[in-house]
């Protein structure tokens, strides 16, 4: 049986996982789905000892750019031969992981990385002799090309994140209030009204930022609230949700007083209380009604 070697990863590549993977899923199939977001370097599939002709439900892609590969996150949590899979940023020049069963076959309720559950609308993969082809269908994904247009969307000026395909306006009239030292600010820097539009930029540079940041602890474009149609779980109807996805911040997000990872997205529910940087000011997440 032919041994499947460890990949090191190149300084210039970028490589993202890939995780939930249907098990018949080879090198071929895998890079069809994700060779519409950019330049596909490679694509490791590790096999089962016992099966080699399937995987252990998992991959990593690596990618020629940072934009292509960050692009290609959006994807998780779309169906694949009915399963749901996860797609995350893999750390820049770290081994591969170690994961567990339970972690590749079920998805984390809180955080989230992600919980679209649409159908994906590119590639599409058949089984014929326990073989997987690909079947040339309509992509609507965006390529890398396409990704790095959709970024520079706001005063000419490059945003640091691409709407989600679920991305939508809230329904609901979400709320973000202001607290300083256990007191609601005054004015109108004591709430501010999300549900007009289906994201929000946190940050410290006023030209681009929904919400500014003013302290020297908070970066440019520090992290967004991103609305998204998701399906609950257990559920039978999609729902519109809130977001919250760090953006490679110096300093930090802070989800009720744990720091979140960057670049992956965690669900925000009423009253939680998110934190910027080392700002002692607290945005606490209500609805109108509240």
């Amino acid at each position: 049986m032919q041994q499947v070697k460890q990949k090191h990863k190149k300084s210039d590549e970028y490589r993202v996982f890939v995780g939930n993977l249907p098990f018949s899923w080879l090198e071929d199939a895998v890079r069809s789905v994700f060779h519409s977001y950019g330049t596909v370097v490679d694509v490791e599939v590790p096999r089962k000892r016992e099966q080699p002709e399937r995987n252990r439900g998992f991959a990593f892609v690596y990618f020629s750019s940072r934009e292509e590969a960050l692009a290609a996150t959006t994807l998780s949590g779309s169906r694949l031969d009915g399963r749901i899979i996860k797609v995350e940023w893999a750390d820049d020049g770290s081994e591969h992981r170690k994961v567990g069963h339970e972690e590749l076959t079920q998805r984390p309720t809180h955080p989230l990385a992600s919980s679209q559950v649409y159908e994906w609308g590119g590639q599409q993969v058949q089984k014929q002799n326990d073989s997987v082809v690909s079947k040339e269908t309509p992509n609507f994904m965006p390529s890398g090309a396409l990704y790095k247009e959709q970024r520079m969307t706001r005063y000419g000026k490059e945003l640091k994140f691409v709407e989600p395909l679920d991305a939508r306006k809230p329904e609901q009239p979400w709320r973000m209030y202001v607290f300083k030292n256990g007191k609601l600010l005054e004015g109108e820097e004591g709430v501010f009204y999300i549900h007009q539009k289906s994201n929000y930029l946190f940050g410290r540079d006023r030209d681009v930022v929904d919400i500014p940041i003013d302290h020297p602890s908070a970066s440019k474009q520090h992290a967004v609230l991103q609305f998204r149609q998701v399906m609950p779980k257990n559920g039978n109807k999609l729902v519109i949700k809130p977001y919250i996805m760090d953006l490679e911040s110096t300093n930090g997000t802070f989800l009720n007083n744990e720091r979140i990872e960057s670049l992956r997205y965690y669900e925000l529910l009423e009253k939680d209380l998110l934190r910027f940087g080392h700002s002692s000011r607290e945005f606490i997440l209500l609805t109108g009604h509240k």
